[in-house]
């Protein structure tokens, strides 16, 4: 089982190399199944990636109205910010393989 940073061509690859199967997350967010907030949805839609960055060995979803931050922060006090999906109070973990969810649902279109 991979996981972690699958996109389309690493999907392919680790099955090649044996995988049994992989794990998607976040590059679901935008089917109509997923639980994910409308506010969310729509904010993911326009992600490519480059809006993820590692705080505290976490990579999270940056926006420029995120909470700030104390420079030193650790991951357990960075567990604080994880409390619900509301991005001015909260940040979501959240990896750069968000921007295959566009290809994801462009795929699944009949």
């Amino acid at each position: 089982m991979g996981t972690g940073g699958i996109g389309l061509h690493t999907a392919a690859a680790v099955k090649a190399l044996g995988a049994a199967g992989i794990v998607l997350d976040s590059q679901l967010a935008l089917f109509p199944e997923s639980s994910v907030p409308k506010d969310i949805k729509d904010l993911c839609s326009k992600l490519n990636g480059t809006e993820t960055k590692i705080i505290a060995n976490h990579r999270v979803l940056v926006r420029p109205n995120s909470p700030s931050l104390p420079d030193d922060i650790t991951a357990e006090d960075l567990k604080e910010y994880f409390t619900d999906l509301d991005i001015s109070k909260s940040y979501i973990p959240m990896g750069q393989d968000i921007s295959w969810q566009q290809t994801c649902m462009k795929s699944s279109e009949p």
